[in-house]
């Protein structure tokens, strides 16, 4: 599976550059010797509705194959889908188009190309079977509607679709409430898939294994600075064995994605957890150091999975602790899930990092001046973890 998501990063791949971005973060504190202190997000967007349907959303080339396209879709479902109005996408990715269809009758409904990477046989039965459990019991995971055949997705022209009812509300805001409530959310989350049996046969890799195959590709990139992009590769591999986490005691179904861009808020509640491409049975510290790093220190380019710049360089202390305590509360953290939490932490964001420069979200540059902060980050967090 890796290898495939690689290969279709590898046909997107960016110059290595610097990128400007146009958010910027704001509360950041900084003490002696470069401590993770504090992080604070200020934007707030809200999904809209009403804006014509264009062809990037759904991954057509022309109106003509848009036409087409919602006729397929008005058969396989047995919906009346309207040309119009539907929103623009809702998460700009490299990997998958979102948008918003609505039906004569006013209703809405989230429509997603599944992206190639997980399209294998295996990791789309994988994925619906998860989703599928976790709507029979909340209402924060949208059900999937199922085809007219009781099919979970609809393939058109070797692309899959998923369709499942649209959920209005927020994004991120970067609101503590909605922090530890997205934390909450996780709790339940894996709470449910825990009771879903293992699989015979999975394929995904560690996260060691996958920054490795990203590290091949950057090893590809064209680049102006060699010796830069060797010594950077070379810093990555390097941390991520020194920082690598203890095994863990057990494995779990997990989100495999679980950032701000895939949940939707309403009055600081979670009340949407999308995009289950990346379901995987792995041991669950994964998807809480990512929900942790992304609601505490790495920041995203206002609604979407790009990476914002600069890299993090603080962390929030005060609401890691409040986000691990209120996941608590719902699913007791034991002794040795506390302690690899800090290293999952530190090989997530090396994750993210090479992912960064891979996408061009970060430039060779950017990643050296953060990539030593891995070390520093897990041994604060060591530190400072109580719960």
């Amino acid at each position: 599976m890796i290898e495939s998501q690689l290969r279709h990063l590898k046909k997107n791949l960016h110059p290595l550059c610097h990128v400007s971005t146009s958010i910027e973060p704001s509360g950041l504190a900084k003490t002696e010797g470069g401590t993770f202190t504090t992080f604070n997000q200020t934007f707030s967007l809200q999904q809209k509705i009403g804006k014509p349907l264009v062809s990037e959303d759904v991954a057509l080339a022309n109106a003509a194959e848009r036409s087409w396209i919602l006729k397929v879709l008005r058969n396989e479902y047995q919906i009346e889908f309207e040309t119009g109005p539907v929103s623009r996408s809702l998460s700009p990715s490299l990997t998958a188009k979102k948008c918003i269809l609505r039906d004569q009758a006013g209703r809405f409904y989230f429509l997603k190309e599944k992206p190639k990477y997980c399209c294998s046989e295996k990791l789309l039965q994988a994925s619906a079977a998860i989703q599928d459990m976790l709507s029979e019991e909340v209402a924060w995971v949208p059900r999937i509607i199922k085809t007219k055949d009781n099919l979970p997705y609809c393939r058109i022209r070797e692309r899959h679709y998923l369709l499942t009812p649209f959920i209005q509300g927020n994004f991120f805001s970067g609101d503590r409430g909605e922090s530890l409530n997205a934390s909450r959310t996780l709790a339940q989350l894996h709470a449910i898939t825990s009771k879903a049996p293992a699989p015979t046969n999975d394929p995904r890799q560690s996260v060691i294994d996958q920054i490795t195959c990203l590290l091949h590709i950057i090893d590809q990139m064209p680049a102006a600075e060699l010796d830069l992009k060797m010594s950077v590769c070379a810093q990555i591999k390097k941390i991520a064995i020194e920082i690598r986490p203890p095994e863990p005691a057990s494995r779990n179904w997990i989100h495999g994605d679980f950032a701000p861009f895939n949940l939707v808020f309403l009055n600081s509640k979670v009340v949407a957890v999308n995009d289950f491409d990346n379901v995987c049975y792995l041991n669950q510290e994964r998807d809480i150091a990512e929900c942790l790093l992304t609601h505490c220190g790495i920041y995203y380019l206002a609604n979407t999975s790009s990476l914002n710049t600069p890299i993090m360089r603080y962390f929030d202390m005060t609401r890691m602790n409040d986000m691990l305590r209120k996941y608590h509360e719902v699913r007791q953290l034991s002794a040795g899930s506390i302690e690899r939490i800090p290293h999952e932490v530190g090989i997530v964001w090396l994750e993210l990092m090479a992912l960064g420069i891979c996408r061009g979200d970060f430039s060779l540059r950017d990643v050296d001046h953060a990539v030593t902060h891995a070390i520093d980050l897990v041994q604060a967090i060591k530190k400072e973890i109580i719960i």
